[in-house]
């Protein structure tokens, strides 16, 4: 009986590969080693709280990361309207340009849009972004964000950050002032009496205090 071997090939499609740090022979056989990570100011906040996302991205290999420019993105939940933003020097707002700041329009549609451009091992950059929660957001809604970063080594396919989460907590109602007093001891034609008033506040909100004096007294300290 005769025996041979058969050699079989496959053709993986890039679209079914995860996004791993990729070596070339074109760039030396070094890697460019994207890492993301993302952070939220608040883990509950109420309706009409500002929340403030850190966007911390960093070559972490040991070659270049290139492309067009490293891109970064982030979505604006539906449940938040966008502010503002700010971010490292190195970096640019927007996409699309090889320097210079901003690239283009930061937001389009709910999607936020950065350049990192070229990022050297070792180096990073950082994106602050804040967001209004909107008043019709219902109690205990959870706003979850993930980022994302890719660059040309990654064949474009999406490094993501880890998901930070915001739960929406109801109002604190607003508690009223406790007064006690006034009181006042009697006392003699140009001697002086202690007028007491005792205030106060649950919420250490600021307080505003009126008022009016005993007939035939006139004003003298507060203490």
């Amino acid at each position: 009986m005769q025996k041979g071997i058969i050699r079989l090939g496959f053709l993986l499609s890039l679209a079914t590969l995860t996004a791993f740090p990729i070596t070339t022979a074109a760039n030396g056989g070094g890697e460019c080693v994207l890492s993301i990570t993302k952070n939220v100011s608040a883990a509950t906040a109420t309706v009409g709280e500002v929340l403030t996302y850190t966007i911390d991205v960093e070559n972490t290999g040991t070659d270049m990361c290139t492309g067009g420019g490293v891109k970064i993105e982030d979505d604006v939940d539906i449940n938040l309207t966008f502010l503002s933003e700010t971010h490292s020097p190195n970096f640019s707002a927007g996409y699309g340009c090889s320097s210079g700041d901003p690239c283009g329009p930061v937001l389009i549609g709910n999607t936020l849009t950065w350049s990192g451009h070229e990022i050297s091992p070792g180096d990073s950059g950082s994106i602050t972004w804040t967001a209004l929660i909107g008043t019709s957001t219902t109690e205990g809604t959870d706003i979850a964000n993930t980022a994302r970063t890719s660059s040309n080594e990654y064949s474009w396919a999406w490094v993501l950050s880890n998901t930070v989460h915001t739960i929406v907590v109801a109002l604190t109602p607003n508690l009223p002032p406790v007064i006690v007093g006034p009181t006042f001891a009697s006392g003699t034609v140009s001697s002086s009496i202690e007028f007491l008033v005792t205030i106060s506040d649950p919420d250490l909100d600021p307080l505003t205090i009126t008022t009016d004096l005993p007939s035939g007294a006139a004003y003298s300290t507060t203490t």
